[in-house]
C-alpha cells in the first residue's frame, strides 16, 4: 500500500537574498525501498519582477511617434535615441518593435559619432545585484533583433559616471529578419556604481559608432567610456535601413528565461514613475506637459 511521507527542510542556511519559498522538496516513495529526498533550489530568474528592463518591448508609448530626430532625445517610454553626427531619424514604436528608421544617412562615421538605441536602469532595481563589489552577481540580458543592414552589432553595459563597461556582440545573419540573442555577463566588481534613485545600469544597442566610443575589447569589463566594438556596422549608411530591437529582458542568473508577462496596466504604473503626459491640467501641470515622479530618470 502507500506510504506517508514528510518533508523537513534540513536546517541549511539560506544564502544571501536567497527566499524560503523558493525551496522545493521533492521525494520518491514506494513500499519497498527507503525515501529519498532532494532539495532543488529554484533561480530568483523564474519568479515575478525577474525582468529589470521596463517597457521591454516599447508597448506603453505616451510621447508618440517621434519624427526628425537629429540630437538625442526619448521616444517610446524608457527608451532613448542618443546621437551624435549627422544621422536623422524617426523613432516609434512599430509592430511590437522599437524601431529606428533612417531618414538621413550618415555614410562616413566620424571618430566622435555613436547612435545608440538608449535604456537607463533606476539604481534601486539593480541594487541587489551587488555590482562593484567582490559579490557581484551574474545576469543575463536577451532580447530578439531584426534590423535591415547585416554583420556584428555590439550591446554594451556602462554605470552612471560612464568608466566601466562591459561590450558584447551578436550578429543580425539575414537582413529585416527577427533573430535572437542572450548573454551572460558576470557584473563588475569594481567602480562606482549607483544604488540610488539616479542611472544604476546604463545599456546600449550599438547601431553605429565611430573610433572615439568603440573598443576592441569586448566579453570582459573595461575602463573608460566605450559605447560598443568596433567591428560593429553603420545601420545609419542608408535611408533604406531599419534597426528594431524587442523582447529586452535583463535578469539574474545564467538562464534566459521566457519574456516576462505584465499587464499594460503594470507597464504603464512602471513607466509613470518616471514620465507622465497629461491629458488636462493637474497639480499646476497644464494640459499635454510632462510631470516626472519620485526619480532622476525620466
Amino acid at each position: 500500500g502507500l506510504g506517508t511521507i514528510a518533508l523537513q527542510d534540513n536546517g541549511s542556511a539560506l544564502a544571501a537574498g536567497q527566499h524560503q519559498a523558493n525551496r522545493v522538496f521533492m521525494g520518491i516513495l514506494d513500499t519497498t525501498s527507503t525515501v529519498q529526498v532532494t532539495q532543488v533550489q529554484i533561480s530568483g530568474s523564474y519568479f515575478e519582477g525577474r525582468n529589470r528592463i521596463h517597457n521591454p518591448s516599447g508597448v506603453v508609448n505616451q510621447r508618440g511617434a517621434q519624427t526628425g530626430m537629429s540630437t538625442s532625445g526619448y521616444f517610446s517610454d524608457r527608451w532613448t535615441w542618443a546621437t551624435a553626427g549627422t544621422s536623422v531619424v524617426n523613432a516609434n514604436t512599430v509592430s511590437g518593435y522599437l524601431e529606428i528608421d533612417v531618414t538621413t544617412a550618415d555614410t562616413s562615421m566620424a571618430a566622435g559619432d555613436y547612435n545608440l538605441l538608449t535604456h537607463y536602469i533606476e539604481g534601486y532595481n539593480v541594487a541587489d545585484l551587488l555590482i562593484g563589489t567582490a559579490s557581484a552577481k551574474t545576469i543575463t540580458l536577451s532580447f530578439k533583433h531584426k534590423h535591415t543592414k547585416t554583420g556584428i552589432h555590439s550591446v554594451t553595459l556602462q554605470n552612471s559616471a560612464q568608466d566601466r563597461a562591459y561590450v558584447f556582440e551578436y550578429t543580425q545573419s539575414v537582413s529585416n529578419t527577427e533573430e535572437t540573442h542572450s548573454e551572460t555577463v558576470t557584473l563588475d566588481t569594481t567602480g562606482t556604481w549607483l544604488t540610488t534613485n539616479g542611472i544604476g545600469l546604463r545599456l546600449y544597442f550599438g547601431a553605429g559608432i565611430g573610433s572615439t566610443y568603440s573598443t576592441g575589447t569586448t566579453d570582459s569589463w573595461v575602463a573608460g567610456n566605450s559605447f560598443g566594438s568596433s567591428n560593429q556596422v553603420n545601420d545609419m549608411d542608408s535611408v533604406s535601413n531599419f534597426f528594431r530591437i524587442t523582447d529586452v529582458q535583463l535578469e539574474e542568473g545564467t538562464i534566459a528565461t521566457p519574456l516576462e508577462y505584465r499587464s499594460f496596466g503594470t507597464e504603464l504604473a512602471l513607466c509613470q514613475r518616471h514620465y507622465q503626459l497629461w491629458a488636462g491640467g493637474w497639480r499646476g501641470v497644464s494640459s499635454g506637459a510632462s510631470y516626472a515622479q519620485s526619480t532622476a530618470l525620466p
